[in-house]
């Protein structure tokens, strides 16, 4: 398994960490980013996401990022997916909306077959 864990309290979003994201997802230029943690907006957290890693290092990871919404065909755009990033938020939200959505084993099948989970 490859896996990343980051911690991004106090800063800009993946300020200090978008070169080291870029480093550990080396060849992906496929990421799913999964809001299912945010309480509130969704589709902004995702766009603040998007900017933050869509751009070239130093100010991004290079990658394009996709919407892995977990009550909008989550399972397709995880098989579309050469990474996974998983927002940050509520864990009791994230939880129960990934079993909702049948991500749970989804998820745990591609991250044991090498899937790069940040």
């Amino acid at each position: 398994m490859r896996i990343l864990l980051i911690s991004n309290s106090g800063k800009p979003f993946l300020e200090h960490c978008k070169a080291r994201i870029a480093e550990f997802l080396g060849p992906a230029k496929t990421v799913a980013f999964v809001t299912a943690a945010n309480l509130h907006d969704e589709g902004a957290y995702y766009q603040r996401a998007r900017e933050a890693l869509e751009g070239p290092p130093p100010a991004g990871a290079e990658v394009e990022v996709l919407h892995l919404r977990w009550d909008a065909d989550p399972v397709t755009t995880l098989e579309k997916a050469e990474a996974l990033f998983m927002g940050g938020g509520n864990t009791y939200a994230l939880l129960k909306r990934l079993q909702e959505g049948g991500l749970l084993e989804a998820i745990r099948a591609r991250v044991r077959a090498g899937l790069p989970y940040v």
